[in-house]
C-alpha cells in the first residue's frame, strides 16, 4: 500500500519472534523480554502460613549472580543503584507508576548462550526448521547457513535484558560500558519494566503482526529513554563506572550472520522509535498508551504511521488451492511489507526494493509437507495492478541475482528448490516453492 509518509519478545526466551528487550548491540531473537506480565498467582495455604521473616532458599541463578557480583562488588553496586534510581525517574518521564522494585541479575555470556540461545533452539526445533526452509526458499538465508546455529549463538552479544521483574546484565558485554553507556542501556530496560506492569501484550497471529507489536514495544523503550536522557542532560550526570571487561572479550559467535536476517531482526529497533514518535505527536502519551490496546497489525503500519492512524489494514486474500494428494498444511502466515523489502534489497538496489515493496496490500503464505518434502505457496496482494507488476518484475530480477536458473514458463531452479512466480490476477502475484517439480506442476494445473 503506497503512501508518502512505525512500531518484548514473549516470555522467557521465546517467545522469540514477538518482541525483544535486549539493548543493542544485542539482536532481537532470541530474547527474554516480555510486555505481558505473568499471571498473578494466588497464595496457597502453605504460603500464607510462612512467618514474616521467612527467606526462601537461594536458587542456582541467584547464587551464581551473587558470586559474579562479589568479584566486582563496587561496580555492580553502582549499577544496581543506577537501576533503582532509573526506575523512579523514567516512571515520571513516561507518566506511569513504576514497579516497586527491580532485581539486578548478573550472568555470563556462556550462560546467556546456553539458556537463551541453545535452550530456545531445543524447545523450538520444529518452528526453526520451517522458518529456515521459508527463509532459504525466499533468499533470506544462504543454503549453507544453519538458522539454529545463529539463534543459539546470538545471545553472546547481549548487553542487558529484562525478564519479568528482573534485569539481566551479561557481564562480559555490559562490563565494557562506561557510566553513560550503562545508564542508556538500563534506561531502555526500565521502560520494559514499566510496560510489563501496565500493559498486556497480544498473541500475534502472524510473523508480520508480531514484528509490528515488537516495534511498538521497542520503539516506546527507545523513545522514552531518549526523552528522559534529553530532559536530564547536563543536570544528572551518570555515575562513574569503570570498564571491568575492556580487554576481556566474550567468545566470538562462530556462525555467520546474513545481513538480510539481521535486518529482519533489527526491524523493531530501526523503525519503532519513529512510529512511537508519530503517535506521541498526536496526543502525547495517551496515543502511545492507546496503541497497546489497539496494536499495529502490520509492518506496513509501522513503516507508514499514517496507515495505522487511518487505519489501513491488510487485504483479505483468497487462499491458493493446493489440491495435491498427501500434502498436509503445517503453517499459515503473513510476512508483510518489511519482509518483502528486505528480501528484495538483499539482491537489488535499495531504492528499487523499497519502491517495489511499498505497494504491498497483504500476503498469505501456506506451508505444506509430505514424507519429509515441503512446498509453500505465497500469495501477495497489491494496491494496484501497477504495484503488482512492479513487484513481479523486481522478483524476476532478484532470481538470477540470487543464482537461480530459469527453466521457462515462470519456473526457476535455485538451491534444490523449484520456484514459480506469476501474476494471479490484476492485483496479485503468486510464488510457489518446492523441492519437487511435480508438486509445483500439480498446483499450477489445478489453478
Amino acid at each position: 500500500m503506497k503512501a508518502a509518509g512505525y512500531i518484548l519478545l514473549l516470555a522467557l526466551l521465546f517467545a522469540i519472534s514477538a518482541v525483544s528487550g535486549c539493548s543493542r548491540p544485542a539482536s532481537p531473537p532470541p530474547s527474554p523480554t516480555t510486555a505481558s506480565p505473568a499471571p498473578a498467582k494466588s497464595p496457597g495455604p502453605e504460603q500464607a502460613a510462612k512467618p514474616p521473616d521467612y527467606q526462601p532458599a537461594e536458587t542456582q541463578e541467584e547464587q551464581t549472580s551473587r558470586q559474579l557480583m562479589e568479584q566486582n562488588r563496587e561496580h555492580w553496586q553502582t549499577v544496581n543503584a543506577m537501576l533503582q534510581k532509573l526506575l523512579a525517574d523514567i516512571g515520571q518521564t513516561r507518566e506511569l507508576a513504576p514497579p516497586e522494585e527491580a532485581e539486578l541479575v548478573v550472568v555470563t555470556a556462556d550462560w546467556a548462550r546456553e539458556n537463551w540461545g541453545e535452550g530456545y533452539v531445543r524447545d523450538n526445533a520444529r518452528k526453526i526448521q520451517i522458518d529456515e526452509r521459508i527463509f532459504k526458499g525466499l533468499f533470506i538465508l544462504p543454503d549453507a547457513v544453519s538458522l539454529a546455529d545463529l539463534y543459539a549463538e546470538w545471545p553472546l552479544s547481549y548487553l542487558v535484558a529484562k525478564l519479568e521483574d528482573k534485569v539481566y546484565a551479561v557481564q562480559e558485554n555490559f562490563g565494557r560500558l562506561n557510566g553513560e553507556e550503562a545508564r542508556k542501556a538500563l534506561a531502555h530496560e526500565v521502560v520494559h519494566l514499566l510496560q510489563g506492569k501496565h500493559f498486556h501484550g497480544p498473541e500475534p497471529a502472524t510473523y508480520d503482526e508480531g514484528k509490528a507489536w515488537s516495534a511498538l514495544v521497542e520503539g516506546d523503550a527507545d523513545f522514552t529513554r531518549n526523552r528522559y536522557l534529553e530532559r536530564t542532560a547536563g543536570t544528572e550526570p551518570a555515575p562513574k563506572l569503570d570498564r571491568i571487561y575492556e580487554n576481556n572479550l566474550p567468545p566470538a559467535p562462530q556462525a555467520e550472520r546474513p545481513p538480510a536476517l539481521t535486518r529482519l531482526l533489527y526491524f523493531p529497533y530501526e523503525y519503532g522509535e519513529a512510529f512511537v514518535s508519530a503517535l506521541y505527536q498526536e496526543t502525547g502519551w495517551q496515543a502511545v498508551n492507546g496503541a497497546y490496546l489497539r496494536p499495529p497489525l502490520t509492518t506496513e503500519q509501522v513503516l507508514h504511521p499514517e496507515k495505522y492512524l487511518s487505519p489501513e489494514g491488510p487485504l483479505s486474500i483468497k487462499p491458493v488451492p493446493v489440491n495435491v494428494p498427501g500434502w498436509r498444511m503445517e503453517r499459515s502466515d503473513r510476512l508483510g511489507e518489511h519482509f518483502i523489502r528486505t528480501m528484495l534489497e538483499t539482491w537489488l538496489p535499495r531504492a528499487e526494493a523499497a519502491s517495489a515493496a511499498s505497494g504491498w496490500g497483504g500476503d498469505a503464505l501456506d506451508y505444506f509437507e509430505q514424507a519429509g518434502a515441503y512446498l509453500f505457496t505465497w500469495q501477495t496482494a497489491w494496491d494496484s495492478r501497477q504495484d503488482a507488476s512492479e513487484f513481479h518484475e523486481s522478483f524476476q530480477r532478484l532470481l538470477p541475482a540470487a543464482g537461480a536458473a530459469i527453466l521457462g514458463d515462470g519456473l526457476w531452479l535455485a538451491g534444490g528448490n523449484y520456484i514459480w512466480v506469476g501474476e494471479r490476477d490484476t492485483r496479485e502475484v503468486l510464488v510457489i516453492v518446492s523441492e519437487q517439480k511435480s508438486a509445483v506442476d500439480a498446483i499450477l494445473a489445478a489453478r
